[in-house]
């Protein structure tokens, strides 16, 4: 019953994302709702392991951009640059424990997961969608008391939203708002889906990286849905559906996901 209810919330949060119904988005639903059941019945370490994956993959992909900057424009390209650039911070914080080993052993490793996403981002103009995950990741920072990590994110944070401000002097104009039905589809199913992870986040105490990953993903989620619809924040994931949804098949393969091990 439970999983039904978490397919069916997911199901209509990357409906909203799709202003009308098509084809594409009636596909789109269906094939995250497969993905997501299939994420879910992945073991959680087997998981663990992809962390490392996506960060490699996020740096190479970077590194190939300087190198040579024209394979960052097929549309394709886009798609896997902003999919790198955005699972790899949430993968990174999710599945890394607390060292205590001082600021640099910290701080260096989440540096580098930021650099290579900023600089994917950049090539391709979408340098701001990475805002609302960051702000995320200060506030997931702060909750798990990881102070060094929260106050390098803040920084970082703050100097993204400055020079995205100094850059784009129309950055709250052009995005037509949600209205009726489909706005409150929006806000319902995004509301819900991040009770449900913060509830589940409360009551594991923080110790199974599924559900950490679920409370962070749901939150930059919610976050971006606020900055969009709120504040009509020309960039964020409603100008990326097909990324949307990937995120939200994530966050909701990581909820159905019971058990870590």
């Amino acid at each position: 019953m439970k999983k039904t209810v978490i397919l069916l919330l997911s199901s209509a949060l990357i409906y909203s994302y799709f202003r009308k119904p098509t084809l594409a988005s009636v596909l789109t639903v269906l094939s995250c709702v497969v993905f997501s059941i299939l994420l879910g019945k992945i073991k959680g370490k087997d998981l663990e392991k992809v962390k490392y994956l996506l960060i490699g993959g996020n740096l190479i992909l970077c590194l190939s951009g300087l190198i040579y900057p024209p394979i960052t424009r097929p549309f394709i390209m886009n798609f896997i640059l902003q999919f790198f650039s955005i699972s790899s911070l949430l993968f990174y914080l999710s599945f890394s424990q607390r060292k205590r080993a001082g600021i640099m052993k910290e701080c260096l490793p989440l540096l580098i997961v930021y650099l290579g996403s900023s600089v994917n981002l950049y090539l391709i103009g979408q340098l701001p969608l990475l805002l609302p995950f960051s702000l995320a990741a200060t506030f997931y920072l702060y909750v798990m008391v990881r102070p060094e990590q929260m106050v390098f994110s803040s920084i970082f944070t703050l100097l993204l939203a400055i020079l995205t401000f100094l850059t784009d002097d129309k950055l709250f104009s052009g995005f037509s708002q949600l209205e009726g039905f489909h706005r409150f589809l929006l806000f319902a199913s995004s509301f819900l889906l991040f009770a449900i992870s913060f509830f589940k986040f409360l009551t594991e105490r923080g110790e199974n990286p599924n559900v950490l990953f679920a409370f962070l993903g749901m939150l930059a989620i919610t976050l971006d849905i606020l900055f969009s619809q709120g504040i009509s924040f020309k960039y964020g994931l409603f100008r990326q559906p097909y990324i949307a949804s990937l995120v939200v098949v994530l966050v909701s393969g990581m909820i159905i996901e019971k058990k870590w091990g």
